[in-house]
C-alpha cells in the first residue's frame, strides 16, 4: 500500500527539497494500491478542497510513499 500525502512547502524551497522533512505541514490524504492510483487519487481528492496555499508564499505537492504497516 501507499500513503498519498499532499505536502505543503514554501515557495523558497526548491520543489525538488520539498519532502516531508522540510514541508511546513504535510497532510495525510488517503491510501492507493498502486503509483498510477496515488497520483490520480491525490489529485482528484485535493481538487475540491479549500486547502489551497498562498502562491506567493507556498505551493503543494502530492507526493506517494510506502505505508510503514507493521507487521504482526
Amino acid at each position: 500500500m501507499l500513503k498519498i500525502l499532499a505536502l505543503i512547502c514554501a515557495s523558497s524551497t526548491n520543489p525538488t527539497a520539498c519532502d516531508v522533512h522540510s514541508a511546513m505541514d504535510v497532510i495525510t490524504v488517503g491510501r492507493a494500491n498502486t503509483p498510477q492510483q496515488c497520483g490520480f487519487q491525490g489529485q482528484a481528492m485535493m481538487a475540491p478542497t479549500t486547502l489551497i496555499p498562498d502562491p506567493s508564499k507556498q505551493y503543494m505537492k502530492i507526493v506517494c510513499v510506502r505505508d510503514q504497516v507493521a507487521k504482526q
